[in-house]
């Protein structure tokens, strides 16, 4: 029981902690930025956001996977389970990341 309050205090943490660090940074990027850069960047953090569905449930798929080979003293085979899954999520990364770059103007908008 123990365990379990303290997983779900880290939880509750690490979706907290990217709350308040935004009311901190935010109004900060607000004036940096104007308003309509602002809004811009907002747009492309949604676009991101969306892009995260590409995962296509690798990521919980990996985490299942792992636990059960910790769960059945099977943790020989982890490296190689969680290597192959990394490599498939960064090859899903770097094909949106490729497509933002397309889409979105690669280096033509350089400033002055």
């Amino acid at each position: 029981m123990r365990r379990f309050r303290r997983n779900t205090l880290f939880n509750l943490l690490g979706n907290v902690a990217p709350l308040l660090v935004a009311i901190v940074t935010i109004p900060v990027l607000i004036r940096g930025l104007e308003a309509e850069r602002f809004g811009i960047l907002a747009l492309a953090w949604v676009i991101l956001g969306y892009f995260g569905v590409l995962d296509l449930g690798i990521g919980q798929a990996l985490n299942r996977t792992i636990s059960g080979k910790l769960g059945s003293s099977k943790e020989d085979e982890i490296p190689a389970i969680a290597f192959t899954g990394n490599v498939v999520i960064g090859c899903f990364g770097l094909v949106a990341g490729t497509i933002f770059y397309i889409f979105g103007g690669g280096n033509r908008h350089k400033r002055a």
